[in-house]
């Protein structure tokens, strides 16, 4: 269950939050920047995770569990993460248009 909704949280709705309050004519930056870490970030922790497998093979587990039980306390205890919506469509910078 776990897996499942960290897949859909990540892989499906906070894509589509952002692409939904992101001006059209920043959608190709923004995009940019989502895939960025997507592409970084598995080997780094694939290492790190390995280095700690090799000193003990719970301390991996440790740590994963740790961070995200602070990644979910934080979002919980911030009001902004409570009040995101899909309702309303942020304006575009000066200078950028929307594609017609």
């Amino acid at each position: 269950m776990l897996g499942f909704g960290v897949a859909y949280s990540s892989d499906v709705a906070l894509p589509a939050w952002i692409q939904i309050s992101t001006p059209a004519g920043m959608l190709g930056r923004v995009n940019s920047l989502i895939s960025l870490p997507r592409a970084i970030l598995p080997p780094v922790s694939l290492a790190v995770m390995g280095a700690l497998a090799a000193v003990s093979v719970r301390l991996p587990f440790y740590v994963a569990s740790g961070l995200m039980l602070l990644a979910g306390a934080i979002v919980t205890l911030n009001p902004a993460a409570r009040k995101l919506t899909t309702q309303n469509r942020a304006p575009a910078p000066a200078g950028v248009s929307d594609p017609p």
